[in-house]
């Protein structure tokens, strides 16, 4: 248990050090400041007693410029059913700042580092609800193939502090952007 503490705290420290060091890196000039998206995930939990694995639906908004010319807010948020077999229905969402750390017109990476919060229903045996809080990272690869139409590759992981569990969910989708 208390490795699995290490990890995650290890983990959200490592990830603060890279939004911080990216706040600062150059910037390629940026016309779209709005990105709605929307795709396919598989969540993978890992837990101090299991590891499961689910397929959902993410959506994202992500407002590269709000705060300042370089950092805005992103919203994640991802629906998972179901999770293994006892668990019926899940979501998360990971909120927090954003920016936009790599553009060059065709290719962007945008990333959000914030606060994660999760909760799972259970499925045929119990229907209790179950909330988890933690910190999480996204970081989307996005190729701009329009005007206003892109394709993303996403990584987004989580880690949770009241029961831990870390989770990875990789994710495909496309997106509007403006």
């Amino acid at each position: 248990m208390k490795h699995s503490k290490n990890v995650c705290i290890g983990t959200v420290l490592v990830m603060l050090a890279v939004f911080t060091a990216s706040l600062y890196a150059q910037e390629a000039e940026q016309s779209k400041t709005n990105y709605f998206s929307f795709g396919a995930a598989c969540i993978v939990a890992f837990s101090d007693d299991m590891i499961s694995a689910g397929p959902g639906l993410q959506f994202s908004w992500v407002k590269s410029r709000l705060f300042t010319n370089f950092l805005g807010m992103g919203i994640h948020i991802a629906a998972i059913m179901p999770i293994g077999e006892d668990i019926g229905l899940g979501a998360t969402l990971i909120a927090g700042p954003a920016m936009i750390v790599f553009d060059n017109g065709k290719f962007k990476i945008p990333i959000t580092l914030g606060v994660h919060g999760d909760f799972v229903m259970g499925g045929e045996r119990d229907l209790d609800w179950v909330w988890n809080i933690g910190a999480g990272a996204v970081a989307d690869f996005v190729w701009q193939f329009g005007k206003k139409w892109y394709a993303y590759a996403r990584v987004q992981m989580a880690c949770n502090f009241g029961v831990f569990e870390f989770h990875l969910t990789p994710g495909l989708g496309m997106g509007l952007s403006w």
